[in-house]
């Protein structure tokens, strides 16, 4: 599988986790819908070797395309796709509920230095840089800290 297949490949998969969701839903007892992280451990060693292939796989599209971004080869929404393709890939992967708030710490981390980077480029790079970027990355980080403290809500009761 070339790389561009793999590419696609990763876009189908995080079309798919983000029309699907990550989260399920419930309503607490005021009545209002509360979302809490789906994750348990896989203990089918099948489908544990397949989820540290994503994973795997994942990771390296990842890091290929953060090195494209470094050299201007590629846009940052893509790599900021991947990075959550990345995490959420690591949370099924975890055995237990401290590993899913390591990796969901570790996404958030991530998410913190895009918008960083959109910050300074906007502030100080080409003034071709669009402040929508900086929008883009500020709902991921959200994103990314909404789910963190999700995990961390569900796994202290």
């Amino acid at each position: 599988m070339n790389k561009r297949s793999i590419q696609w490949v990763l876009i189908i998969a995080f079309a798919l986790f983000t029309f699907t969701g990550c989260a399920t839903t419930r309503t607490d007892s005021a009545g209002r819908r509360a979302h809490t992280v789906a994750w348990a451990p896989e203990l089918d060693p099948e489908i544990r070797s397949l989820l540290k292939a994503r994973y795997e796989a994942a990771f390296y599209a990842y890091e290929t395309e953060r090195k494209r971004v470094a050299a201007g080869l590629s846009s940052r929404e893509f790599t900021l796709q991947l990075a959550d393709l990345v995490a959420h890939a690591e949370v099924e992967l975890a055995e237990t509920p401290e590993q899913v708030i390591q990796a969901l710490e570790k996404h958030l981390e991530i998410t913190k230095q895009f918008e960083l980077e959109a910050q300074q480029t906007i502030r100080f790079g080409p003034a071709v840089t669009s402040y929508s970027y900086e929008d883009l990355t500020r709902c991921w980080r959200l994103a990314a800290e909404i789910k963190l403290l999700r995990a961390k809500r569900q796994f202290q009761k």
